[in-house]
């Protein structure tokens, strides 16, 4: 039925799919050919509650494909059995049923609005993938001509189940970091301080609403083309050799990164330019992307908790207790307000000042101070356009 080249072949179009779920349609039209089915089809579901999150299929009519994920997929016999059963074993859902279960599902709307007008038989369907509250499975649907699958065409399922789970898990892995992407462009967008995000050749790659308002009304820096431009001569060159230079995620930076002071503004301004292609709190951005952090005098808001995590890998703990210190705190008056002993407080303190690269409490508010916004966000004027 299938050449030991054409496998090959299809297993790594399999693997394509994972980075591109375009593909799908494609491949599984592949598979469709090799067992002559109607169509065939891979649904990646919610457990509890049962819900379906992404339906891909080969050729076949889209209206009545959506129609068939979206209002009968309850319906269709064998369906939840088939997506909580075993993983990597085919079965034809036809034969999984009794006789009155049989006549039960013949009389059913999906059987009459669906099935029958459409010359369908019965599916072949195997469980693919199983993790906490995701389970995937394939599925081959057949023309009431074809018959029943094989038992070599259910061996071939079994031999694909595998590489398909693989492909669905990295698929999902890769959406929930693309999820937590943009998590982190939605924190970033709520801040009322500037912050863009940009490449070595200072190509802006985001900024949020506070940095386009400053840019477009800073004489220290402006933008030019996409591109960041900085106005202080002084300032120049070291600021767009330090981000060239971060760009290539230089851990030589350190926790703080590098800090630039701006000329030009009527407050006084730096801008502080952090890598992001270190630490286990900035996995989200493309390879060469270098966060900058505009701080101002004349702060008076702490600094957000989601920011200290997001740029030193604090824990939420950690960055409780940072804010903590940050408003003049002691560190006993700290540890009664987070109800914890000294011991533990020390222990927080410790990992603060590892990870942010203070040596002490009146550095580690200096440092908090400087990157905090301006104006809290709820008293932000309302800026235009």
């Amino acid at each position: 039925m299938i050449s030991p080249e054409e496998l090959s072949s299809l297993i790594g179009d399999v693997y394509d799919c994972a980075i591109d779920v375009r593909r799908w349609p494609a491949t599984l039209g592949r598979l469709n050919g090799y067992f002559k089915s109607a169509y065939a089809g891979l649904m990646v579901a919610q457990i509890e509650p049962f819900v379906p999150i992404a339906y891909y299929h080969s050729d076949w009519d889209p209206g009545r494909t959506r129609q068939l994920a979206e209002q009968f997929v309850m319906e269709i016999t064998g369906v939840r059995e088939a997506l909580t059963g075993p993983v990597g074993v085919a079965i034809d859902l036809l034969d999984r049923l009794t006789s009155s279960e049989l006549i039960e599902y013949q009389a059913s709307t999906f059987y009459h609005q669906w099935v029958k007008p459409q010359g369908l038989y019965d599916s072949c369907v195997m469980r693919v993938a199983q993790t906490r509250n995701r389970t995937a499975a394939l599925h081959l649907i057949f023309k009431d001509d074809r018959g029943v699958s094989t038992p070599d065409e259910r061996a071939l399922m079994e031999l694909l189940s595998p590489h398909v789970s693989r492909a669905v898990l990295i698929s999902d892995l890769l959406g929930e970091s693309e999820r937590a992407r943009l998590d982190m462009v939605g924190i970033i967008d709520a801040l009322a301080a500037p912050v863009i995000i940009a490449d070595g050749d200072a190509r802006i790659i985001h900024s949020n609403v506070a940095a386009k308002h400053w840019l477009g009304g800073s004489a220290a820096m402006t933008t030019l083309n996409g591109r960041l431009s900085v106005s202080d001569g002084r300032a120049k060159r070291p600021m767009l050799a330090a981000l060239q230079h971060l760009s290539l995620g230089d851990v030589t930076a350190g926790a703080h990164g590098v800090g630039v002071p701006l000329d030009g503004d009527e407050r006084p301004t730096a801008c502080y330019m952090l890598p992001l292609n270190n630490g286990d709190a900035r996995p989200h951005w493309e390879a060469g992307r270098v966060a900058l952090f505009v701080a101002q005098a004349s702060h008076s808001q702490p600094v957000p908790e989601t920011m200290l995590e997001a740029l030193f890998g604090l824990t939420p703990a950690e960055s409780r207790m940072t804010k903590l210190l940050q408003v003049g705190e002691s560190l006993s008056t700290v540890q009664d307000r987070l109800g914890i002993s000294a011991n533990t407080a020390k222990f927080h303190l410790r990992h603060i000042f590892e990870k942010t690269g203070a040596t002490s409490q009146r550095q580690l508010q200096k440092l908090a101070d400087d990157l905090a916004p301006p104006i809290a966000p709820a008293a932000r004027p309302k800026l235009t356009e």
